[in-house]
């Protein structure tokens, strides 16, 4: 929303978005394993999981070039309501 008030590019907004959830990542990675909550079923999924990222990404990449900024927006508030609709009925 700070993005979006001070009119950011969506490049800048998407770049520190992507930043943002990396390090988020990497933290509750390292927890999770520092606390023994991973098992190798989890390790697993992950390695299914990461390759599956080279076909995202510039999948992503595809559509944001192709939208409108105003366009692009909406859709990641619609998406950010969602997903806390459906934490908060959990």
């Amino acid at each position: 929303m700070y993005g979006t008030l001070k009119r950011w590019p969506v490049d800048k907004m998407r770049g520190i978005a992507q930043a943002h959830f990396v390090c988020v990542g990497m933290i509750v990675v390292a927890s999770q394993v520092a606390s023994g909550f991973w098992s190798l079923e989890v390790v697993q999924l992950l390695l299914i999981i990461i390759p599956l990222l080279f076909v995202v990404i510039p999948f992503e990449n595809w559509i944001s070039a192709h939208i409108a900024r105003e366009t692009l927006v909406k859709y990641i508030y619609v998406l950010l309501i969602i997903f806390g609709g459906l934490l908060f009925f959990r």
